[in-house]
């Protein structure tokens, strides 16, 4: 939590893995608590952390999101136009 607190995205973004359940370290999940460190890892910068939280629009609502299928297709296309 230390490297969090020091403003370091990619420990923001380990910690959302986290408490999404993606690692053995946390017992109980809190998909809240997920998103929150990774808009703050997204808000740094983190690209993983950004890309997952568009992703999570199209895919089962990684974070209890509702699926936002206008949105998710918005955000390819971008990602698509931006790697052309």
């Amino acid at each position: 939590m230390s490297s969090a607190a020091q403003g370091n995205a990619e420990a923001f973004r380990r910690l959302s893995s986290v408490y999404r359940g993606l690692s053995c370290l946390c017992s109980k999940r809190d998909l809240e608590l997920a998103k929150v460190f990774c808009e703050e890892a997204s808000e740094l910068g983190h690209e993983k952390a950004a890309f997952s939280l568009q992703f999570a629009a199209f895919t089962e609502g990684a974070f209890g999101t509702e699926i936002d299928f206008q949105k998710s297709l918005s955000f390819i296309s971008f990602k698509v136009k931006r790697c052309s």
